[in-house]
């Protein structure tokens, strides 16, 4: 798990080290991971997030925001409507069709992600059952963090809204993470390999 943490962190992007730490704290859990090889794990990565968010507040490095609140409402700010497209696309929804849409995005988005974990109970594959949890886990740490972001709570650019912001690689990639997401569901049934060929052989 610290590999590809410490690897993502290289490139000094702090939401994706964050999305991909929670990623494999949720997977470890569901692989029946010991609790004293989590909460080690989880309190030196905190730490080390901690730190990093500590240096990127003090560098000053992707810190903007979009919009901001008044007693009249939400207003944006006409110098960054040029990210509007991409980090600020649950700002730009609320601002162009009011807080019903937004609660609506944000409630669509909240029962996908509860299906998704719901849907890994059925899975009788371990290997499927990590997987689906693994994706289940970005999405709902992609979806927790943009929305903080929108709201001023991060003010990080460069995260993007799972399906909604603007981008190919992404979209791509989200797409691409649906597809096994019902591959496995189509084959949930099926236990693992190993075991169903001991089974045979005994």
């Amino acid at each position: 798990m610290a590999l590809p943490v410490m690897l993502i962190s290289t490139i000094g992007f702090l939401p994706a080290t964050v999305i991909c730490f929670v990623m494999c704290l949720t997977m470890m859990y569901v692989s029946s991971a010991r609790l004293r090889q989590i909460i080690p794990l989880a309190a030196a990565g905190g730490l080390y997030l901690m730190f990093e968010l500590f240096f990127h507040l003090q560098a000053g490095r992707h810190l903007y925001t979009v919009h901001e609140f008044s007693p009249n409402g939400l207003h944006v700010i006409p110098s960054a409507m040029s990210e509007v497209h991409t980090d600020w696309m649950f700002t730009y929804v609320i601002f162009s069709f009011g807080w019903l849409a937004g609660a609506v995005v944000l409630m669509l988005f909240v029962i996908f992600i509860y299906r998704l974990f719901h849907t890994t109970k059925r899975v009788k594959m371990a290997y499927g059952k990590m997987l689906m949890t693994g994706f289940a886990a970005v999405f709902a740490a992609k979806l927790i963090l943009s929305i903080a972001n929108n709201f001023g709570l991060l003010l990080f650019s460069g995260l993007a809204m799972p399906f909604m912001s603007y981008g190919g690689s992404h979209i791509l990639l989200e797409l691409m993470a649906v597809g096994m997401i019902l591959s496995i569901y189509r084959r949930r049934k099926m236990g693992d390999v190993m075991r169903q060929e001991a089974e045979s052989i005994f």
